[in-house]
């Protein structure tokens, strides 16, 4: 823009030079003109920077790592003047990582109406990564004076985790399991744990009758169930970030998401839990895929821990207020002195029964 300045006080100049030597009219009419055209720019562009409106948003929330997302800024011009090269001056940040990076989408503004630009993003870490729109600069329509506004304008994209940790079933039925032998052979109610199939008795209820079953036989076979696994698992993440390390962070919410999905699958009755404040975990009990990836949404809006292994150390406070098996979920920097280890497919993230 300063080209176009130097150019319009460059022919302002020549108009008055002329002016001196030649006094003819036409170069006070253009000396007039031009002077005329710059004061309607001028306050053309401030009675129009109060009706521009400007906004961000995302049409899809929540996406997968490394895939595209769109991201829609607007500018919505209710006055008669159009106005181009409108640079919003936009930060992209990590929830977790705080690795800020500083864009400039430029859009044009049209007169009466709302002018959008669209531009995708992916995220490579699961997390939430916030868009902001501080700052918007745009200039009047002969591009001599300079508007700047502060904005505050604010989006979310929520990265998923894909659920591919490797952690085995077996492994998972048998953590919180009762002492007592026979504790799953004893009847109950808890349809997740089937203990075999009979012939109907008289007062068998209906519910439990297993229909494919029983017209193979053509004799009615009913599903003897269990009594509850005696224990609740809790999954509980550290939530420690080494900023040199992102991926570990990554991996450990990988392997958090893919054990909720397999406790799940098996019929556990499970919560997550992460630490909140200095002296306690803030708590939250799944039953359901939806209500997992809702869990997975607030934790991504959890504070971050400044030191290593402090979600133990309130653990170790508080274990008495805990009830059933905890799954302590770490990087392999956090020193533990109790508890039964895991086996899961990873060098940099580990996961401990703490009993």
């Amino acid at each position: 823009m300063w080209n176009k300045r130097f150019d319009y006080i460059g022919m302002i100049v020549l108009a008055v030079a002329g002016l001196l030597f030649y006094h003819h009219y036409a170069l006070w009419l253009l000396l007039v003109v031009m002077i005329i055209l710059a004061v309607v720019s001028l306050v053309a562009a401030i009675k129009c920077q109060h009706q521009l409106a400007f906004s961000v948003r995302v049409p899809k929330r929540f996406v997968g790592k490394n895939l595209p997302a769109e991201v829609i800024f607007s500018v919505d011009n209710q006055s008669f003047i159009p106005i181009e090269n409108i640079r919003l001056t936009t930060k992209i940040c990590h929830g977790f990582y705080e690795n800020d990076e500083e864009y400039e989408v430029i859009l044009s503004a049209i007169p009466k109406g709302i002018r959008e630009t669209k531009i995708a993003i992916s995220g490579k870490y699961c997390g939430r990564m916030e868009i902001c729109v501080e700052k918007v600069v745009f200039y009047d329509f002969l591009g001599l004076f300079r508007f700047q506004k502060s904005l505050q304008q604010e989006a979310e994209i929520l990265i998923l985790p894909e659920g591919v940790g490797d952690c085995k079933e077996d492994s998972l039925a048998s953590v919180g399991q009762s002492d007592e032998e026979n504790t799953q052979s004893k009847k109950g109610d808890d349809v997740s744990q089937l203990l075999e199939i009979r012939d109907y008795i008289p007062g068998d209820r209906l519910s439990n009758i297993h229909w494919k079953l029983s017209a193979k036989k053509d004799e009615l076979q009913v599903k003897e169930f269990g009594l509850p696994f005696s224990e609740e698992v809790t999954l509980l993440p550290e939530l420690y970030v080494n900023r040199e390390y992102p991926e570990v962070f990554d991996e450990l919410i990988e392997l958090m998401y893919a054990l909720a999905l397999k406790l799940l699958n098996i019929g556990r009755k499970f919560q997550i839990c992460w630490k909140e404040g200095a002296f306690d975990f803030d708590r939250r009990e799944i039953n359901h895929l939806d209500e997992l990836n809702m869990v997975i949404w607030e934790f991504y809006f959890a504070k971050l821990q400044p030191v290593n292994g402090s979600s133990y150390e309130l653990y170790t406070e508080i274990r008495q207020e805990m009830s059933g098996a905890v799954l302590y979920l770490s990087d392999t920097d956090v020193q533990i002195q109790e508890g039964e280890r895991l086996q899961i497919d990873s060098e940099r993230v580990k996961v401990t029964w703490l009993s």
